[in-house]
């Protein structure tokens, strides 16, 4: 038995199958969205040292994970016992959400979302700032001379139990006091400082200068180094030993 597929059958299966490519990018699209949203909310959140910022990631992952629970709670419960006003109810909850973040957002100033603001490189170093804070002592001796900078992937974390004392409290010295927003940013002050040193007095390479002041990568080296100096490692050797040179 031969099965004639005309012209209305073929178009049938192609707008079946482009119907249901449309309902998986639909379902697809709004689970990308949030996963890429929860990767930006938890990046660098405990380096970050302005506290109103990090309590606001805090509720605004908190509020997507409790959201997704209530939704598939919902549905399981919809699923087996129909509610007719269902899809009215998510839609409320999800506009009810989306004010309440919102007006968490109008709340908040400019310098809420500077994320990725370099400070200036300071000449001194803390322990010659003048402050008699034992913590400001303690930490310039540990960054100053001890070089604590040098450990590689140093957190916050990791420097109050160095210096015995409780994270929270660091982070508001390092915020407050030295007048940091992140504390990636004052570790690799430090780092680049070194960095520019050994590039202008000595041949050393500069992926063992990376590796030397405390930077887990070449790459990440030159992206910071960048950043702060705004000049590539290599240029900033051929300027200084440009500076150097004995002038005919």
């Amino acid at each position: 038995m031969v099965v004639q597929v005309t012209s209305s059958d073929r178009d049938h299966h192609i707008y079946g199958m482009v119907y249901r490519a449309f309902i998986i990018l639909v379902v697809a699209l709004p689970i990308l969205l949030q996963m890429s949203c929860i990767v930006i909310l938890v990046k660098d959140w405990t380096a970050d040292l302005i506290e109103p910022r990090r309590r606001f990631r805090l509720i605004t992952l908190s509020i997507m994970v409790l959201f997704d629970l209530y939704w598939l709670f919902a549905e399981i419960i919809n699923h087996y016992f129909y509610f007719k006003y269902f899809f009215h109810v998510i839609t409320v909850s999800e506009i009810l959400v989306l004010f309440f973040l919102i007006f968490r957002l109008i709340k908040t100033d400019n310098s809420f979302f500077e994320l990725n603001k370099f400070p200036i490189l300071k000449t001194q170093s803390i322990s010659q700032t003048g402050d008699n804070d034992p913590l400001v002592l303690d930490l310039g001796k540990y960054m100053d001379q001890e070089k604590g900078y040098r450990q590689e992937k140093l957190s916050i974390g990791k420097l109050a139990k160095e210096l015995s004392i409780q994270e929270y409290l660091l982070r508001r010295l390092i915020n407050q006091k030295l007048g940091y927003r992140n504390f990636n940013d004052f570790v690799n002050q430090y780092r680049i400082e070194e960095a520019k040193y050994l590039l202008a007095t000595t041949e050393m390479q500069i992926l063992n200068i990376s590796m030397e002041v405390g930077f887990s990568s070449i790459a990440s080296f030159n992206r910071i180094f960048k950043n702060f100096v705004q000049t590539t490692p290599t240029s900033y050797r051929k300027a200084k030993q440009m500076e150097q040179s004995p002038q005919k």
